[in-house]
């Protein structure tokens, strides 16, 4: 039997965050009141120009934890070590480094989030 790893469990939620954001982006959405969710800042952020993809990247990974996990374990210093250690594993995975890149460039298209 196959043993899944911590690693492994975040990199499936993460797959899973990234391919409903796809079909969420399809489909129209209801707006929810009150502050902006991780999502819609990342969206925010992919706006802006002159930054790279790496941090567009780490960016949307960082929206789909906090998502995921809460703003109070996203506020923990630790965390942005994590969203590091999670881009540079996705980055070595084809498919799920594909995703990720199909993501960012959802998130650049006016009216996203």
């Amino acid at each position: 039997m196959t043993r899944i790893n911590q690693v492994d469990q975040v990199l499936m939620l993460l797959r899973q965050q990234l391919q409903r954001m796809g079909k969420a982006q399809r489909r129209p959405q209801a707006a929810k009141a009150g502050t902006p969710s991780a999502i819609k800042r990342a969206a925010a952020l992919a706006q802006i120009e002159g930054l790279s993809p790496e941090d567009l990247e780490q960016s949307l990974i960082r929206a789909l934890l906090t998502e995921e996990f809460g703003e109070a374990l996203a506020s923990d210093a630790r965390f942005q070590k994590v969203v590091a250690d999670v881009h540079r594993i996705i980055a070595t995975d084809r498919e799920t480094s594909q995703l990720l890149r199909q993501a960012v460039e959802q998130l650049k298209q006016p009216g996203t989030g």
